[in-house]
């Protein structure tokens, strides 16, 4: 995939706190709704390295002049996703962005992705395999037996 181009549906779970708050951008660029932010240094990025965390949804249309223009971004709650690598073998594993594709588009997101800019929420349900499925970003550790 790449970088979104269009805003997204933003579809949340409305028993979920979404945990809305504002985060200024890092730079001028346009920030699509329903696309992924991820942080460096406090501020907010579209482009992650791998060294960056995942911060949250985006909700809203901005295009920011400049670095600095606020943002607002729902660091919680449980969203629906268009991803075609949401299985049913996938579910309570943790989805990444892979090192592949550091972009914001959330039908990036993969389990297992090597050199991925931190965990982005655990997949909770699959609404139908390979198309489409419920990602809780307040969990960004996935559960394992040791």
């Amino acid at each position: 995939m790449a970088t979104l181009t269009a805003d997204v549906a933003v579809v949340f779970d409305p028993s979920h706190n979404i945990g809305l708050r504002q985060f200024p951008t890092d730079s001028a660029d346009t920030f699509f709704r329903g696309g992924l932010a991820h942080h460096t240094a406090s501020t907010a990025t579209l482009t992650p390295d791998a060294a960056e965390f995942f911060l949250g949804v985006i909700m809203e249309h901005r295009v920011a002049a400049a670095s600095g223009e606020m943002l607002w971004v729902a660091t919680s709650g449980r969203f629906h996703f268009a991803n075609a690598n949401f299985e049913v073998g996938d579910l309570d594993v943790l989805m990444q962005m892979p090192a592949a594709a550091l972009f914001d588009n959330p039908a990036d997101l993969d389990d297992a992705a090597v050199g991925a800019a931190g965990g982005v929420g655990v997949l909770d349900q699959v609404t139908v395999t390979a198309v489409s499925g419920w990602l809780d970003i307040s969990r960004r550790v996935a559960a394992t037996n040791t």
